[in-house]
């Protein structure tokens, strides 16, 4: 049971920063700073997730420093307001070992199905958790400084799922309406496969990106925070060879300069999930 006491730390966490009534609810002088500072800890015991994030956009749009705390309440708030849930993730994990990491993610982003417009709902919302996790990071980097590991697992977690946030949110808009859904499995995916074109998603691809300018940029931040978090999120997820079953999935996306390219994303989708792109997708001018 040792090896799930992380995750049972990182609920503890969850629930003290997001459940409970403010210790200052009965005293005299609610408006003080630490009054007002616990009132806004606990807005999630109302679920009002936005009333965090806003703060806290507020905060970078006026290029006030952040605390390990504010990253923690700042990232937290984007992803529960995405449906985010530990908890479930948690049961599923157990049940499962983890090692399906699509599965896993399925069950802790709370959508084991996705249709296009929740996946580029997603898509945006981790994006944003995502570069929050990379900025902070960056900046602790110029310091010689490192993410402390409760902000690491945190980060970590929104790297794994937003990996396949990301690849979900992909693939659907690169198929040209041929699949409208996925399921997030490892058979799910397979089966997403045989229902689109190839030479639609080929053509697809390239307008995806173009239109998410940032994309590519985005899922290599999330593998990177994932990977920092490799061992970590193995011992949270109670799954010793986590780390070497998203190391997989991390190699599957680069090409061999251990860059993410469109040819290495084609060339996931054709050795990884079957859907041979062929290598001349538009037809031969007679």
């Amino acid at each position: 049971m040792n090896k799930y006491i992380g995750i049972l730390l990182v609920i503890i966490l969850s629930v003290l920063t997001g459940c409970g009534e403010s210790i200052y609810s009965g005293a005299e002088n609610t408006s003080s700073k630490e009054a007002l500072i616990d009132d806004f800890d606990f807005r999630f015991l109302k679920n009002e997730c936005d009333v965090i994030i806003e703060r806290y956009d507020d905060y970078v749009n006026s290029s006030v420093s952040l605390s390990e705390k504010d990253l923690y309440s700042y990232v937290s708030a984007v992803l529960s307001c995405s449906g985010f849930d530990i908890v479930k993730g948690l049961d599923s994990i157990l049940q499962t070992g983890g090692n399906d990491i699509y599965g896993t993610a399925a069950a802790v982003i709370g959508h084991n199905v996705i249709d296009m417009n929740t996946s580029m709902y997603l898509y945006k919302q981790y994006e944003k958790a995502i570069n929050i996790c990379a900025d902070y990071k960056a900046e602790l980097a110029q310091s010689n400084h490192t993410l402390n590991n409760t902000n690491l697992t945190l980060c970590g977690l929104a790297g794994t799922m937003g990996t396949v946030v990301n690849i979900s949110a992909m693939l659907l808009n690169s198929s040209g309406g041929g699949a409208n859904e996925l399921q997030l499995t490892e058979e799910g995916l397979t089966d997403f496969g045989k229902d689109v074109n190839p030479t639609v998603v080929g053509l697809g691809l390239p307008s995806f990106l173009k239109e998410y300018n940032l994309f590519i940029y985005n899922l290599d931040s999330g593998l990177k925070l994932s990977e920092d978090a490799a061992a970590m999120l193995g011992d949270l997820l109670g799954q010793d060879s986590f780390s070497s079953v998203f190391g997989e999935l991390a190699a599957s996306l680069r090409d061999d300069k251990s860059q993410i390219t469109e040819d290495s994303l084609i060339n996931y989708i054709s050795v990884s999930l079957g859907i041979t792109i062929p290598d001349n997708i538009f037809p031969t001018v007679p």
